[in-house]
């Protein structure tokens, strides 16, 4: 992890940034003291995770009750299919 002043992150901005997409973290200074840091940002997670809807789907009593047969009929023979 390399430490620079503030004086040279604005100078070499461009050069700290593509040392940071190669994975280097940047830690910038000012008067010796650590105030900012470059890093690469966490790895998007494409994957849905089990439960991550909990509380959001509100199912009502009976969702899953069959169809009656006017229901079916009307579901099936929609003019717009």
């Amino acid at each position: 992890m390399e430490t620079v002043s503030i004086a040279e992150a604005k100078s070499h901005f461009s050069r700290l940034l593509q040392r940071v997409a190669e994975g280097d973290e940047i830690v910038i200074t000012r008067r010796g003291q650590p105030i900012a840091m470059l890093t690469r940002p966490p790895a998007a997670d494409d994957k849905p995770r089990l439960g991550s809807m909990a509380g959001t789907v509100v199912l009502s009593e009976g969702w899953d009750a069959p169809l009656t047969d006017k229901e079916f009929e009307e579901f099936t023979n929609r003019g717009d299919v």
